[in-house]
């Protein structure tokens, strides 16, 4: 286990996040500059105090949002992975993309403080107004004592009125007001400090594990990938290739079955029984509704069948394209499916998930496929 803890400061340009290092420090060591992005490279401060035996350190890093700076923006990610604490600094309401930066760090068990910082530019009513807005949308990612307010390097400004009348304006720094930061500070420190490194240390032994368990998984998806290719061509062959019109089409279908317990195989687990069936029978239904302009295409070329030499041939071809296409979607929605534990992933449905897949895939390319499969097969009969 470290000996020290790790605070980091993360926000977007201009939040003051050097001016509330310089506070908490209480000297001027942090760069400061009305114009954004000077903090360009993540620099480390030893604070002088301890607890429980453990010193602390306080890393300020780069705005969020710097232009034109991809690299040096998204340095925050990597010094929060080894982080024990972060304040997360914001200097108005929450940002879409600040908003979801809170949501990254809940998401990898990063505890966090939200300072708003220069309070000292708001009315008390622009103040309330904010703060309100900013505690409905953290609700349920920070406690309501972690919503802190400061003002890291506050500003008066002054008029003086010369003799002639004229008037001369003026600001005058005011003592940093970040008491109420410190004292939260302190006192999760006091309380939490070797949970904050124990949690640290085990949420990233569980990032590594997650890491290499999505590197196992996109491995076996692209193995069902060829599972489910191959098997959707053969499926195309076989329909083109059965003289009963409209009875292929159903009996090929009906086998798919196999696909998916073949599917299931290389993700350790399998369906069985009514489950099978029922999953077989809505999967299906779902791809050819949403395929359903497509699927005519098939039972337009099947009807081609009945027409001996030329027409049996083209109208094999394009069922065979179409069925093969169908059965191939079909097939990487269930690698999805038992990817995500024999569920669909949260937030999406069966359909959605057809959706995405229908959206990414080429038809017209993978018909083609089956359809010069196809041809190669009539012309060796």
């Amino acid at each position: 286990m470290n000996n020290f803890i790790k605070i980091i400061l993360i926000g977007n340009i201009n939040a003051g996040k050097s001016s509330l290092i310089n506070a908490i420090f209480k000297q001027y060591l942090a760069e400061v500059s009305p114009v954004g992005g000077k903090t360009q490279e993540a620099t480390s401060y030893n604070y002088d105090i301890s607890f429980n035996g453990m010193n602390v350190k306080i890393v300020d890093t780069p705005g969020m949002s710097e232009v034109n700076a991809t690299e040096r923006s998204t340095i925050w990610k990597t010094e929060a992975s080894s982080s024990d604490l972060v304040f997360f600094v914001i200097s108005s309401d929450l940002t879409d993309n600040e908003f979801k930066a809170i949501e990254y760090l809940a998401d990898v068990g990063k505890p966090i403080i939200l300072v708003l910082n220069q309070i000292d530019r708001y009315t008390k009513e622009q103040l309330t107004e904010i703060s309100s807005s900013i505690n409905l949308k953290i609700q349920n990612l920070i406690s309501y004592e972690d919503f802190i307010q400061v003002a890291a390097a506050p500003i008066q400004k002054l008029c003086i009125q010369k003799e002639d009348e004229s008037e001369e304006w003026f600001e005058k720094y005011l003592e940093s007001d970040i008491e109420k930061l410190t004292d939260r500070m302190y006192k999760v420190l006091q309380n939490e400090g070797k949970d904050l490194i124990f949690l640290n240390e085990f949420t990233s032994k569980l990032n590594v594990n997650n890491l290499k368990k999505m590197q196992d998984i996109t491995k076996i998806k692209k193995e069902v990938e060829k599972t489910v290719e191959e098997y959707a061509i053969g499926t195309g062959i076989a329909i083109a290739l059965n003289p009963i019109p409209f009875v292929d089409l159903m009996v090929s279908l009906g086998s798919f079955s196999l696909l998916v317990n073949k599917i299931g195989k290389h993700y350790g687990t399998k369906l069985e029984g009514d489950i099978l069936g029922v999953y077989t029978e809505n999967l299906i239904k779902e791809g050819m509704g949403q395929l359903k302009s497509y699927i005519a295409i098939a039972f337009g070329a099947a009807l081609l069948k009945n027409i001996p030499f030329i027409g049996w041939a083209a109208g094999a071809t394009v069922q065979g394209g179409v069925v093969g296409y169908l059965v191939y979607v079909l097939g990487l929605a269930t690698s999805e499916y038992f990817a995500n534990g024999k569920q669909w992933k949260e937030g999406e449905s069966m359909r959605k998930t057809l959706d995405e897949i229908i959206k990414n895939t080429d038809k017209d390319t993978f018909s083609k496929k089956v359809s010069t499969r196809i041809k190669n097969k009539i012309n060796a009969a």
